[in-house]
């Protein structure tokens, strides 16, 4: 059950994280440190800590506003393609 929910998050990080890419390019930091913050504690749930870890660092990026914001990003994006590709070559439980 637990590997069905992780291969499904996975689906849907490519789009979670598009959404917050979004919100960082129209500079609406608020949403952006929120949708991060959603990705830290769920990914780290799913086990993705490589993701988790990531989106911690850009909410803390977002949160004060760094200049570092657009290295964590893609950063967060580098650990979300390898934690997608690790979850769909899983293949689905017995």
């Amino acid at each position: 059950m637990l590997r069905e929910l992780q291969r499904e998050f996975a689906s849907e990080l490519g789009a979670r994280i598009a959404t917050l890419q979004e919100a960082i390019d129209r500079n609406d930091l608020d949403e952006a440190r929120t949708l991060a913050h959603r990705l830290y504690g769920t990914a780290g749930s799913y086990g993705m800590t490589s993701v988790s870890t990531f989106a911690g660092e850009l909410e803390q990026a977002v949160l004060c506003a760094s200049d570092q914001i657009p290295a964590r990003l893609y950063a967060l994006q580098v650990a979300a393609t390898e934690a997608i590709a690790n979850a769909l070559d899983q293949g689905p439980t017995s």
